[in-house]
């Protein structure tokens, strides 16, 4: 069983390299199930769903690349995709279409 450090309900989240990314009230979460470290990023998120007939704000995946979100800034209609650097928290990438 693992405590994590904010708590953590749906499907936003996902597990790169033995870290726990996840949102958690505007703010990622990065929780290293190891070591127990936490490191939190605030995050400018709009309080406008991701998708129709959806509670998401904030997708959270990786791949071979490293932890991508994907959200919309308050007070912009269009999505960004920032791919995070997995240590600092980062931005390394941002795209968006206006």
């Amino acid at each position: 069983m693992i405590t994590l450090p904010y708590p953590f309900h749906g499907t936003d989240n996902t597990v790169f390299n033995g870290t726990a990314y996840y949102n958690y009230n505007d703010m990622l979460i990065a929780y290293n199930i190891k070591t127990g470290e936490t490191k939190e990023l605030r995050l400018n998120i709009s309080t406008t769903m991701l998708y129709n007939n959806s509670n998401s704000r904030v997708d959270v995946q990786a791949d071979e690349h490293g932890v991508w979100l994907l959200y919309r800034r308050k007070g912009e209609d269009y999505m960004t995709a920032s791919r995070i650097q997995p240590i600092s928290l980062k931005d390394i990438l941002l795209f968006y279409q206006q």
